[in-house]
């Protein structure tokens, strides 16, 4: 049975994913799909259990959830070093290959591989010209927006004592 507040489920296919025209080449290379909080302009509750990216001028539809949230985002996509105090990311490979470095380890990831990160790990998705995927990240207690990240401005890995600021 599903909440008063929305639904009881909602069907994410990759094949709806990857033709989102923001995941093509050229465009911004992200969209969300769970959230802790809207964000009015550009978001709204979904409302069907089938989701599909939104046409030109509409917002997208997403799922609202506490400590939660879901994006898919392509190569194109800019990656900051961080990491998060508290958030486990869990990210999920739809299509293509990709790299992503945790406290120094560089894992490549294929179709079909999963790799979660822990909270304090330090974290980047490595992108060299040429390479092509297409992603699921799924945080978990996240607690939204910046709140809970630190965006780091150089590659060194930080002690424990830094990552406790």
């Amino acid at each position: 049975m599903a909440n008063e507040k929305g639904l009881p489920a909602l069907l994410l296919t990759r094949r709806a994913v990857a033709a989102d025209p923001a995941l093509h080449f050229g465009a911004r290379g992200a969209r969300k799909h769970i959230v802790t909080e809207l964000f009015d302009e550009k978001e709204t509750e979904a409302v069907v259990p089938e989701w599909g990216s939104p046409a030109q001028g509409e917002k997208c539809r997403v799922v609202v959830a506490s400590g939660l949230e879901m994006a898919s985002f392509t190569e194109v996509t800019p990656q900051d070093r961080h990491y998060h105090k508290v958030g486990t990311e869990i990210y999920i490979v739809l299509a293509g290959t990709m790299r992503i470095e945790v406290d120094g380890l560089v894992f490549a990831l294929e179709l079909g591989d999963t790799l979660v990160v822990s909270p304090g790990a330090v974290h980047q998705v490595l992108v060299e010209e040429g390479d092509f995927f297409l992603t699921r990240v799924i945080t978990g207690n996240c607690g939204g927006g910046e709140r809970q990240v630190r965006r780091l401005a150089n590659r060194q890995p930080l002690t424990v004592s830094q990552r406790e600021l």
